[in-house]
């Protein structure tokens, strides 16, 4: 059964889907969001389904990044994120960011080998004017100089299987007891290999 609303910017009927619930078009979602009439131009996909996902998964009452207030307040993206933050949407089968598709959405389409990285340094931030473009170079910089990069280094690694006090009891064992690499790997539970790259320092080096 076909269900009829009117639109809750233009007023004008349409017929309200799972994904078109509030707005007769795109334009009009983009109009309750206080953007400009032409914010839609040049948007390459046909469908405006979208651009309708992104506006309902966008809170403009977001915080003022402390270190640059004069940027004003974020919009936030309370869609789904990854481990990072960052926003991810799905559009034509295909995942996006949340923050490249908010660029593609104002600006237009983003140069090859191009990032969008962040004024605010919020991942989930997707305000255009909050966000410019770098290269692979400018983001690593960028991420470098805000300190958003810091290799995890032992018991801090994901993927951590012993402690670094173990660590230092395989080392201490192996200097004053000469205990076989075989043993010890079955003592701490990893495989020789590890325990050899453990003796020589070539993993765990920072103790």
């Amino acid at each position: 059964m076909q269900i009829e609303s009117n639109c809750a910017e233009c007023g004008a009927p349409f017929i309200v889907t799972s994904r078109r619930r509030r707005f007769c078009s795109s334009r009009c979602c983009g109009l309750a969001h206080s953007l400009p009439h032409d914010a839609f131009e040049g948007i390459r996909w046909n469908s405006e389904t979208p651009a309708e996902r992104f506006w309902l998964r966008t809170n403009q009452d977001g915080p003022t990044p402390g270190h640059v207030p004069e940027l004003g307040q974020c919009w936030i993206w309370t869609g789904t994120s990854n481990h990072n933050g960052y926003g991810r949407l799905i559009v034509h089968g295909k995942p996006i960011s949340a923050h490249r598709f908010s660029w593609n959405l104002h600006y237009g389409e983003i140069p090859p080998k191009f990032f969008v990285c962040h004024r605010c340094d919020t991942p989930a931030c997707v305000r255009p004017d909050h966000l410019f473009l770098g290269t692979g170079k400018d983001n690593a910089q960028d991420c470098t100089t805000k300190a958003r990069w810091r290799p995890a280094r032992g018991e801090s690694g994901g993927q951590a299987v012993l402690t670094e006090n173990e660590v230092l009891m395989i080392r201490d064992k192996y200097a004053s007891d000469r205990t076989s690499y075989n043993r010890l790997a079955r003592e701490f539970g990893v495989s020789q290999s590890e325990i050899a790259l453990i003796i020589r320092r070539l993993r765990w080096s920072h103790i």
